[in-house]
């Protein structure tokens, strides 16, 4: 390996918390520092084989050790390699079962870990990430010998990013995403009391979980006290055991209003139509040999499976209806869904507005399907036709986009109370359009209301 120097490596923006390491990249390759702080309590838990087997059960992200010799870095004692993942997504943007299966995986690993003697420094939701919808440990630097007596370090903070938003969605039915974006390290608990309605109801149950934690962690008399009263490993375990069985019972409270859970049911399309629609997906996968997608306003990703059928290993399946998102999450394991509001996209946000970066920038696919969105972005939401088809070029180099004219009934709806105020909406200034920055490799009318797919191959690297 040629030897790498600090102006060619980036930092990850959002490692800068950690005293005992950092992540970084070069040339699309994936390394974790460990400084000189971190690196006997690194030696320390791998002696005890907990990594190896956490790595082994498909728990725990692979690491290959990397010549120190090899990079010129500063406090760095020992270098890591991970594989690349596919795409890094935040808790706020994950399913409620999503964000339940990365809360049990937190807990599993914590309880094979106390009989590893190891526990955890931290419970940050962002230390999981998702292969297709399989939930995966990442932070490599997150474990420590386990001491006899101690408390659950990181309670308060997966109170926060884990219990809080799913008690929220499963108490009122109100999806968490939004507000859990809106505060990213979490829903403080006296934000939730106040959310939940009937909340003394709950008292008694969410107390240990949700408001002891919060007390213990805010007055250093009870840091003071914790210390004279340590707490025995067997309480420890049933702490984690009784918060594991409690949302292991948590769903999600059903969705009042739900715009698009049975939109496939709709008559937009008769058989015959949807089997055209499916067969030229299926013919531009297989002819443009994508491997990854992203599909836009997924709803419940019909067409993310005939994209898997056809050849493709991952859709990133975007849609803001929660109770679609749940469906897919629940029917493919190689679909990724996302709760995603496509006018309002996650920004560069946290430290300096970078520590967490914006979803456009960490999103790298083959191709793109934007069926069936984009009058919903251009007529209903007022966003300029051609900026519409230029960002969704920008996704991925191969695409298919499906222009519904405004005689289609969708459309006419859509248009009912404000009239057409449209003039540059059209498949002639949607084709225009592509033009500019694509070259068209298909099209194909779909249906007798004239619905036309378009896919095309992207002229920019």
């Amino acid at each position: 390996m040629k030897k790498m120097t600090t102006n060619t490596i980036l930092v990850n923006p959002n490692s800068f918390r950690d005293p005992h390491g950092f992540v970084f990249s070069q040339k699309q390759r994936i390394f974790r520092g460990i400084t000189s702080e971190g690196l006997d309590n690194f030696k320390q838990v791998r002696a005890t084989g907990f990594i190896k087997r956490l790595i082994d059960s498909q728990f725990l992200l692979e690491e290959w050790e990397v010549p120190l010799e090899n990079f010129s870095l500063k406090n760095v004692a020992h270098i890591l390699e991970h594989p690349k993942l596919e795409l890094i997504t935040y808790p706020f943007e994950w399913t409620f079962s999503a964000l339940k299966a990365a809360a049990l995986l937190h807990l599993d690993l914590q309880l094979m870990g106390l009989n590893h003697g190891v526990s955890f420094r931290d419970a940050s939701a962002y230390n999981i990430q998702f292969i297709g919808s399989k939930p995966i440990f990442i932070d490599h630097l997150s474990f420590q010998p386990y001491s006899e007596g101690e408390y659950w370090l990181g309670q308060k903070q997966f109170t926060e990013q884990f219990l809080n938003p799913l008690l929220l969605q499963a108490y009122t039915g109100f999806a968490f995403n939004d507000l859990y974006r809106g505060s990213p390290q979490g829903i403080s608990s006296d934000v939730l009391v106040k959310l939940v309605p009937g909340w003394h109801k709950w008292i008694k149950s969410l107390f240990l979980q949700v408001l002891l934690p919060q007390l213990l962690q805010t007055t250093s008399v009870d840091q003071d006290w914790m210390k004279q009263h340590p707490l025995p490993q067997k309480r420890y375990r049933l702490l984690l055991t009784q918060l594991r069985r409690k949302i292991e019972r948590l769903t999600p409270r059903k969705q009042r209003g739900s715009k698009w859970s049975n939109y496939q049911d709709c008559k937009h399309y008769q058989l015959h139509e949807k089997e055209k629609k499916a067969k030229f997906v299926n013919e531009f996968i297989g002819n443009n040999k994508i491997e990854s997608l992203c599909d836009l306003g997924a709803n419940e990703g019909c067409y993310s499976e005939v994209a898997l059928d056809a050849g493709a290993k991952l859709s990133v399946a975007m849609e803001n209806d929660s109770l679609c998102l749940e469906n897919i999450y629940h029917k493919q394991k190689s679909i990724l869904p996302l709760n995603v509001d496509l006018m309002n996209l996650s920004p560069g946000m946290g430290w300096r507005g970078e520590s967490l970066q914006k979803l456009t920038d960490r999103l790298t696919v083959d191709g793109v399907l934007a069926l069936g969105i984009l009058h919903h972005l251009a007529l209903g939401n007022n966003a300029p036709l051609g900026q519409v088809i230029s960002w969704i070029i920008g996704l991925g180099k191969y695409g298919v986009i499906e222009f519904i004219p405004k005689s289609d009934p969708m459309c006419q709806t859509l248009l009912a109370l404000r009239g057409d105020i449209f003039p540059n909406y059209s498949l002639e200034l949607c084709i225009n359009a592509l033009l500019k920055e694509a070259t068209i490799l298909n099209q194909q009318q779909v249906t007798a209301s004239g619905r036309i797919l378009i896919s095309y191959r992207r002229n920019s690297q």
